[in-house]
This record gives structure tokens, sequence and C-alpha cells, in this order.
């Protein structure tokens, strides 16, 4: 273990600046956040607070619930409450000799996978409501009430609660603090708004169009991945539609939580000590991706705590095939299908891994199966077919790939390419150098920085499996490596992208807590362990140490977003396209947009959003066949664009024909209405629109005088020699002017410069334009919105990668 702590700065080698993660705001968050969970604690235990742990952990629980807002707790609270009484309803009716079980994991999971195939049916047709969804979820709470559930497992529920007590009373307090302060810091990363990518483009789609439409259009022609297995955007889409907003953070707060719980049953195989167990949980919550995870709706949440719940499962021995252990594993399996592709595989190893447990308890002697259990659990099969199958079989209906986009190579599906889609850019190769860079070159493998994997998977985990090997190969948690290790290596053999293996690291977290095996007793037995418990909490620390590399935004502290007011000013910076959209939504509802394609943001639009990118691709083909003014004209009616959104900071680029007649078009037709995040917003007119000059030089030798100032050089025709020093041209009054249009010409004589294009407001941002220079002359022009309350702005011309260039026109309008 001293070998595998010195590996990581071996790894690492020499020391770089750039791999210090935390900022000061950062820090200060976290030395905050720790201060006041530490005096919180100290204060319950002063006052001898009976339960003072579980105390603790409801205050911190009632802050989270404050932070995510309390509809969404509320809405996700309901669907699981629901899924919970129906799937019990279901198991009480199907197996009499578990009916006085509570039985919280399997009725959970068949329940929402239940409700997962009746739902998916429903956004077939314009049936989703508000008032639908809350009734339906109503109904098997009101049946579990006639039949008088509440009073049978009341008794049993409070019982846990008094062993859940008790646990924490034999566990160190100090530790336990130390485990809420980890699990509530990350749990507060749910804070952020949805800033994600793949969100943006395609996760939020299901809620926004079940929201507005009240039916599922499944429009390939506009994002190519909704038909792909869609069950998380579905349970998401049905938990915000009831609580009327984005119960992404609610929903994602009770994955973790029932994710954690399932680990700590699990913990339970290979460690009988409970403040090992603790440990190894605390290890797992610094893993940076948990917290990555949490800010979005990437599926691997969701796999995750399907494996470790299905692990469970697989290791309860009481009950035989024909059980509510196999119900509910089919129905994971069913779940693990209908979330992702790849997540067959994990589905598939989780039903060997039954058969493999059952096959190990041949000898034991269980109760008879009786007919109804065998008419019960072929219901439940033809439930789970239905959930594992649905989307499978709409993407055939719809494009005639079951599996589209990918594999499209064989089925040749007309809406995209026949040839068989793979991110090449994770693609490095199986191998242990492979390995061995997902933990110190992670770049390379996740969008993030180095050293944020978690080095316990690549340093203790191996050592943790052999010594399971040797000293606890009779008990059950070594069959905990047959899913571990088998989707693990599946998908490290396809592509060696970091978060794909997140489904599998809790149950490598679990195997973990080996390393406090040994056959030494006494004092040499005490020491041991207390150096397992300190080499966990040094990967711990290190894990926290490079823990805000994991995200493009985890520099900003995560209680800053604890309200409304501040998310929208994060999403006004980082993510303007949902501001945006929302604008359209609910002033043009039905107009189209046109977004970048770098920026393809539109899931939270209302109807269809345009794309240019590879995610359309019979769009992108019309708009990189656009050449002249006309082509343009037809391609925005065509797709009846009535917005446009329009990047400031990528540069203006002429030999670009697409973007080039675009910001032609804007320049006359489009109404710049708004700007957040260098992002602007336009709504395009059928006529053009006419500015007023504020600023029309043509002659610099003119406009400076007779005696120019030293700084400005002019030749003897009256052009301006811009160079790399910013060079004040005017200055004008903007007055009650709305929008500006800027406007220049130039010659280039080394095409590898760029203008840069400047106004300088007195209030708001400023208005920053690289223009490539890479034609012999050049006129371009744009139109911005000028920032409210400015009155007055300062145009600035700067030359840049080249000593100069020759500006013969500059111009700035008004309207």
């Amino acid at each position: 273990m001293l070998f595998a702590v010195a590996l990581v700065p071996m790894g690492i080698g020499a020391w770089h600046p750039e791999y210090r993660n935390w900022g000061g705001r950062g820090m200060m968050d976290l030395a905050l956040w720790i201060i006041f969970c530490t005096a919180l604690a100290y204060v319950l235990h002063l006052a001898r607070v009976r339960a003072k742990a579980m105390v603790l952990a409801g205050f911190i629980g009632l802050y989270l619930i404050a932070g995510v807002g309390l509809g969404q707790v509320a809405a996700t609270i309901y669907f699981s409450m629901a899924s919970y009484c129906l799937g019990r309803l279901m198991l009480y009716a199907s197996f009499q000799a578990e009916r006085q079980r509570l039985l919280l994991v399997e009725s959970l999971v068949l329940g929402a996978g239940s409700y997962l195939a009746l739902f998916g049916m429903l956004i077939h047709f314009p049936v989703n409501y508000v008032k639908v969804y809350v009734a339906i979820l109503g109904v098997p709470v009101l049946l579990a009430w006639l039949f008088k559930l509440p009073s049978l497992y009341a008794p049993r529920a409070l019982d846990a609660w008094r062993k859940a007590a008790a646990q924490c009373d034999g566990m160190s307090y100090p530790l336990l603090v130390l485990a809420i302060i980890v699990i509530g810091y990350v749990a507060r990363f749910a804070f952020f708004p949805t800033l994600n990518y793949d969100d943006n483009t395609t996760h939020l789609r299901m809620w926004t169009v079940l929201s507005t439409q009240h039916i599922f259009d499944f429009d390939v022609r506009s994002q190519i991945w909704l038909v792909a297995p869609f069950a998380v955007d579905l349970m998401h889409a049905v938990i915000s539609l009831v609580a009327q907003a984005d119960a992404r953070a609610a929903m994602n707060l009770a994955l973790l939580a029932f994710l954690l719980y399932c680990m700590w049953q699990l913990t339970a195989l290979v460690n009988r000590r409970l403040n090992q167990r603790l440990l190894v949980i605390i290890l797992f919550a610094t893993t940076p991706l948990l917290a990555a995870l949490l800010t979005g709706l990437q599926t691997e949440l969701m796999l995750a705590v399907l494996a470790t719940a299905g692990t469970l499962l697989v290791l309860d021995r009481r009950h035989g095939l024909v059980s509510a252990r196999s119900a509910a594993l089919l129905m994971i399996a069913a779940l693990c299908a209908a979330t992702k592709l790849p997540g067959a595989v994990l589905g598939v190893l989780l039903l060997v891994a039954l058969l493999l447990e059952r096959f190990l308890q041949r000898g034991l002697r269980l109760p008879p199966t009786r007919s109804e259990q065998w008419l019960a659990m072929a219901v439940i099969f033809l439930v789970a077919s239905v959930v594992a199958f649905h989307s499978y079989v709409v993407a055939w209906q719809v494009t005639g790939n079951p599996l589209f986009p990918l594999y499209n190579g064989y089925f040749k599906s007309p809406y995209f390419g026949p040839y068989n889609f793979l991110d090449t850019r994770y693609v490095t190769g199986v191998s242990w150098k492979s390995y061995w860079d997902l933990y110190f070159n992670t770049s390379r493998h996740y969008e993030s920085r180095n050293f944020v994997a978690g080095f316990q998977y690549l340093l203790l985990l191996p050592l943790a499996v052999v010594l399971l090997l040797i000293f606890g190969r009779q008990r059950r948690a070594v069959r905990i490596l047959l899913p571990m290790l088998g989707f693990g290596l599946v998908m490290f053999a396809a592509v060696q992208y970091w978060r794909y293996l997140f489904p599998v690291l809790p149950l490598a977290s679990v195997l973990i807590g080996a390393l406090f095996y040994g056959r030494h007793g006494g004092v040499l037995q005490t020491r041991s362990r207390q150096a397992v418990a300190i080499t966990l909490l040094v990967f711990a620390g290190i894990n926290m140490f490079f823990f805000p590399g994991i995200g493009w935004y985890f520099d900003k502290p995560a209680s800053k977003y604890y309200s409304h007011e501040m998310r929208d000013e994060l999403l006004d910076e980082l993510m303007p396209e949902q501001r945006f959209n929302a604008y359209v939504n609910r002033h043009a509802p039905g107009a189209g947009v046109l977004y970048e394609d770098g920026r393809p943001f539109g899931a939270t639009l209302e109807t269809s959003p345009t794309y240019v990118n590879w995610y359309a691709p019979a769009t992108k083909t019309q708009a990189d066949a656009i050449r002249v003014p006309a082509d343009m004209t037809a391609f925005l009616a065509t797709h009846k664009i009535g917005y446009v959104y329009w990047d400031l900071r990528q540069p203006v680029d002429e030999s670009n024909a697409y973007r080039s007649m675009l910001r032609a078009h804007l320049d006359r037709f489009g109404e710049a209405l708004s700007v957040k995040g260098d992002i602007v917003m336009y709504r395009l007119h059928e006529h053009a629109l006419a500015y007023r000059d504020a600023v029309r030089i043509g002659d610099f030798k003119a406009h400076f005088g007779a005696a120019p100032p030293s700084a400005v050089k002019v030749t003897k025709t009256g052009e301006l020699v811009v160079g790399n020093t910013p060079l004040v041209v005017a200055e004008f009054d903007s007055g009650r002017a709305s929008a500006a249009r800027y406007s220049a010409s130039m010659m280039c004589a080394d095409k590898n410069g760029s203008l840069i294009a400047q106004i300088n407001w007195n209030a708001g941002p400023v208005y920053y334009r690289l223009v490539k220079c890479n034609q012999d002359n050049l006129a371009i022009a744009e139109t911005i919105p000028v920032p409210p309350g400015a009155s007055r702005g300062t145009l600035i011309v700067t030359s840049r990668d080249t000593p100069s260039l020759t500006l013969r026109e500059v111009a700035v309008g008004l309207r």
C-alpha cells in the first residue's frame, strides 16, 4: 500500500502549475462547508442530541432539498413513492411467501420499470399532461392505502430505521461527520443548472416536447439521437412534467441516495466492521466523476444504480429463481437495455450471475414454486420485455435501424451515413498503457484535466482483488467480480472512454474493502487495519486535491448557485441558448431557430431545432451547398427560420461560404435582440432593416486632419494603416439605439493576419470581433445589440498576427 501511494507522485512526474485545479473561490467554498458541517456536528455533540449523526444528516438533507427546489423534490418523492407502491403491490399479489418483507430495492425497480413501460406507450399519444401523470402515479398509492399496506409495513420500516440508528451509534462519530461532509459536498454540485453539451442537444428534449406538445415526435431529421434508448430521458421528463420545472437535480440526488444505500448493503458482504464499510463509501464519494454526473442526464449514473442494485439482489440467498428477487432482476436487466445499448451487456451479465448463484445454491432446500408464481413471472417478463425493447422497436419503425444511429453500416438507414459510427477521439487501443493513461493522462480519455479518474481504481483495486481471492474465497463478494470485470472489460475494449466505465465503479469500490483482510491477529491486525484506513483516506484526499479538474466549470463554487437567480446568471454566461429558447417559446411559439454548428443547444426549444452539424446530416448537406445569397434565403425559408443564434467568438472567415452568406443575411434582415455570453439572438424580418450612420470614415486623412497623432499612419490616398497597437478611431453617441451595425472594408497583404473590430461601450460588454484578412480585398458587416444602458461607444481597430493591414473604410450605423 505504501508503494501504491508512492506511485501517484511518481506517475505524475514533474509538477506543473496547471495541475493546480483549485481556485481561490473554490477553496474558500470547501473550507466554509467543512467549517459549517464541523461546527454543526460539534454543537449537536455538546448538546448530547440522540442520534446526532442522523440529525446532522437530516439538516444537510434539508439544505440540499431547498437548494434543488421544493417542487422538484416533491415530484421526485411522489414518483419514488408511487413506484414503490406499484412494485410492492405487484410482488404482494405474486409471491405470498414474501408478503411480510419490505422489499425496498425489489419494489422500487419493479415499480419504476413498470411505469416506464406504461409511460413509453403514452408518449406516442397527445395525452401527456400534468394531471394525467399525477393521477396515474396516485393510483398505486391509493390502492396501497386501501389494502392497508402502510399498517403492515410501517412497523418493519420503523425497525429498519432503528437498525440504521443503531449502526450509526456503533460507528465513529468523527468518521460519520467526515462522510456527511464529503457526500454533502459532492451532492451540492447538483445545484448547477443543466449545462452539459449532450443534455442541451438531446436529453432535455423529451421533457420540453411533452410539456409543450404533449406527444413526442421522434424527429430524427433534426436530431439523430432522439430514438436512442431513452429510459433516463423519459423518467426525467415525467418527473419534470409533474414538477413543471427541470427536475434533473432532484432526480439525480435520489439516484445517488439509492446508489449509496445499495453500496452500503453490499459492503456487508466484504467487511463486517461498520467503520471499514463507511471508509469505502467515503472513498467512492470522492470519485470526481460522480459529481460530474450529478450535473447532467448522462446514463452512466442510472446504470451504476442498476448494476449495484442488481448485484445486491443476485447475492440474496434467501429465495430461488421464481421469487421477488428474480422478478426485480428481470426488470433491472430490461432497464439496463432501455438506458443504453451497452447496458444490455450489463443486464445479461446480471442474469448470468443470478443463474450462477442459483447453481451454487443447488444444495439449499427452497419452498416449492406455485403455479401462480410462474404466471406472475410470465407477466413481469412481458412488462420487462416492453421496457427493454421499446426504444429499439421505435428506432426500427422510424429509421429502419433498431440501433440507430449506431451500426448503420449494416442497416443502411437513409437518415444517417452508411457507416458504423464510432467516436475515434477516445480510441487509443486496448493496452496496459491505455488503462494507465486513464488515470495519469485523463484528458485523453475524458473531457477533463488529468489525474481526476480516481487513483484507487488503478492502484488499490488490483491489490484488493488479490486479497479477496486469497482470504475471502468463501465470501459471496467474490461473485461481484463477474459483472464488474465483465462489463468493464467489454466497455474498455470497445472504446477507452472513462465515463463509460463508471457503472461498475461502485462495485469496484465495494471490493476495495477487501484490503482489510489478513490472517494475522492481535496488535499486528489492528496496525494493519489502521494502515489500510489511512491509505484509503490518503487516496480520498488525492481525489479531492484534483477534484475540480473533472468539469469545465467546476472552478466555480457550487454554493453560489443555491438560488434561481444565480443559476440564471450562470446560464447567461455559459448556456445562453437555454435563455433564448425560453424567450422564443414564450414570445414566438413554433418559430424555427437556426443554431451554430458548434453549439447545437436546442433541446429546450418547443419546435424542432435546426442544426447544421452531424446531428442533422440532411440539413448539414443543404447548408454546405450554400454559395450565394439566394441559396441562404431559400435555406432559411425552407426550414421556416424566424430566429438565428450567432457566436461572436468565432472569427469572421469569408472562406466559409455558409457563415459568410448567413452573416450577410443577418446584416440586412436580422434584428439583434440580445447578446449573452457572446451569443447574439437575431429575429429575422422579411425586409431589410435601415440604420442611420453614427460613424462613417472613408477618408482617414480628412478624418484625422493635416496633423494626425503620431500613432496614426495614413496613406497618401487616405487609407488607415492598422498596427498591433489598439487605435481609437472615433467616439460616438448611441442615444436610445437598440442595435448597431459595424462595417469595414480593408486590403490584406498578409493572408495570415486579422483585424480586431472593437467597440467599447460606456455600459455593458465590449464588442470584440476577430476578422480573418484572408482575401486581397475584404468587406464585412455585422449587426449587434447595443447593451442596455449604453449611451456612448468608442470605435477601436487593431491588427493581429500581421505587422499591419490597410483599412479603407469603417462605419457604425445605429437603429
